[in-house]
């Protein structure tokens, strides 16, 4: 699997910052397989949480479920089936815990951005 990489960076003119304030902001967005640290804890979050009944539904995570477990809840059908072809359960799950971890990286970066584009313009309506 080839990864893409997106860096978006926003850099304020010298101009406008003392020269002993570097204010560079890089913001890196992975597509595909998303590794690293920050991940890890992620991954970790949406295969153990437990998850909860509600009037509305379940809701929450996978609580340590097995992958056929998780695996005939997503498609419906029985555990059993999904013992049997296991290759295309991983897949399944995996497909599913990557939107996970794409969306939390998404909502994670895009805060990242905002407070640090926030505290730059403030920084720099302070001058």
């Amino acid at each position: 699997m080839h990864t893409r990489s997106v860096v978006i960076s926003i850099r304020v003119p010298s101009t406008l910052l003392p020269s002993s304030h570097v204010c560079v902001l890089s913001v890196g967005v992975v597509c595909g397989r998303t590794l690293g640290l920050f991940s890890l804890p992620i991954r970790y979050v949406y295969r153990q949480v437990p998850f909860f009944r509600t009037p509305m539904g379940e809701m929450g995570f996978w609580g340590g479920r097995t992958l056929p477990q998780i695996c005939a809840q997503i498609t419906s059908l029985k555990p059993d089936y999904w013992v049997a072809h296991a290759d295309e359960c991983a897949t399944l799950y995996h497909e599913k815990e990557e939107g996970f971890v794409a969306l939390c990286s998404f909502v994670v970066f895009a805060c990242i951005f905002y407070c640090a584009f926030k505290t730059s313009l403030n920084h720099i309506a302070s001058y």
